[in-house]
């Protein structure tokens, strides 16, 4: 359970610290609390959607616009999958061992070798969107079709000149912060995998991991309800555990991430704020 609280949590740092870029700094409290509250919102909408557009309301409460508010959710899902790659670096060089009914390739670099080329093809087509002038312009075309705002331009201008301006170790500590909150998750996985009696190494739940997350991009279900699951009972089942004990575990897993975030929904106010009143003289 711990090690799940500590995901999140890092999980908002690199929130916090994609909001001093694109805006301001915010205290970490509100923000984990809205971290926890999205991801309960995440079995609302496939791919994970729900708690982006939970986070997007909320933070706004704040007086951050609503550019910067998308863009720094943006890229919180950006580097979260760009800490994908060293994730699977550790995970072949951790000593991975594949079963035999489990077929990718003739060797687990293969996939890893996939898996990199495809994350990168799609975050260096996302970054020269968001930073040409061709991606910012269908940005306003859509931003101003939605909300039909006039000052839509300065403030994307305004976000984006503050992505730009941002140093590499900004982005180094971000992307640090999200390989160790992906480590933090397999490590939960493991350790509830272990209580349970499972066999499985910690880079074989690793590597279930980097399935189940490449897989739940898919919008199949809500936050890949039954994705994981399957996922999860197919690769255990290989590993030479019965069905019963791999079905178990996948509903303990589900039931502590989502009992871990209830807890959030006592702090949320998602009542629109009131204009404060004007005095005359």
């Amino acid at each position: 359970m711990l090690a799940v609280f500590l995901m999140y949590f890092l999980r908002t740092l690199r929130w916090q610290a994609l909001l001093v870029i694109c805006a301001k700094t915010i205290a970490v409290f509100p923000l984990f609390v809205w971290t926890l509250a999205g991801t309960l919102l995440n079995f609302l909408l496939p791919t994970s959607i729900g708690g982006d557009l939970g986070r997007w309301y909320l933070v706004q409460s704040k007086d951050v616009s609503k550019a910067a508010a998308g863009l720094s959710l943006v890229f919180d899902r950006l580097l979260g999958s760009l800490a994908f790659v060293p994730l699977v670096g550790l995970t072949v060089m951790g000593g991975l061992k594949l079963p035999a009914g489990v077929v990718i390739g003739n060797r687990s670099i293969v996939l890893s070798g996939v898996t990199v080329l495809l994350l990168f093809g799609i975050l260096f087509f996302s970054w020269r969107f968001l930073m040409s002038e061709q991606g910012k312009a269908k940005l306003v075309g859509l931003y101003q079709r939605f909300f039909g705002e006039s000052d839509v331009v300065e403030s994307l201008d305004a976000t984006l000149e503050k992505i730009r301006g941002a140093s590499r170790c900004d982005w180094f500590w971000s992307i640090t912060l999200s390989l160790a909150a992906h480590l933090c998750f397999v490590a939960a996985e493991y350790s509830f995998a272990t209580a349970l009696g499972i066999k499985a190494s910690f880079w074989q739940m690793s590597f279930l991991y980097l399935v189940a997350a490449t897989a739940m991009l898919a919008p199949i279900t809500p936050n890949g309800l039954g994705v994981r699951e399957g996922l999860n009972v197919w690769f255990l089942t290989h590993l030479g555990n019965s069905p019963e004990a791999a079905v178990g575990y996948s509903l303990i897993s589900l039931l502590v991430r989502f009992v871990t975030c209830v807890p959030s929904m006592l702090y949320v106010d998602i009542r629109p704020k009131k204009a404060e009143p004007t005095h005359s003289d």
